[in-house]
């Protein structure tokens, strides 16, 4: 546990609060209103309409993540997950448990560029398939 004090964590509020103002350092002679926030893999899990309790998304990208529908009540789990706000609407929030990797489709890229380990992608891919065993990776 991180024993992080309450009072230093941000005010939960709606996704779709306002959260201030900008003219982009004077740039814009109107202010523009933000209005709305959420996280990449909650913004995609939204839109994948996973609002009942139990259902789950894995999004995979330059990192993976891992998101189960906890519903209005935290849970907190003793395996290593982090609990996360997936989304507040209408003052309630809907809670999550989330498995993050921060390097996934990111690492075969690495491999490439800056390894030079192979000359594509899918070249790492081939490789990986010629596996006879892999040690239960």
């Amino acid at each position: 546990m991180w024993k992080v004090p309450v009072a230093a964590l941000p005010e939960v509020r709606d996704c779709s609060a306002g959260f201030g103002e900008t003219t982009l350092d004077g740039k814009w002679t109107k202010a523009l209103p933000i209005c709305g926030v959420m996280g990449n893999s909650q913004a995609a899990w939204f839109a994948q309409r996973c609002f009942d309790s139990g259902s789950a998304k894995v999004t995979f990208g330059t990192g993976s993540s891992v998101l189960l529908n906890l519903g209005a009540k935290p849970r907190f789990s003793d395996q290593g997950l982090l609990t996360t706000v997936a989304w507040t609407l209408n003052g309630e929030a809907t809670y999550a448990y989330a498995g993050v990797i921060i390097s996934s489709a990111s690492t075969l890229t690495w491999l490439r560029d800056q390894l030079g380990l192979a000359a594509s992608v899918p070249e790492l891919d081939d490789w990986a398939s010629e596996v006879g065993d892999n040690g239960g990776v």
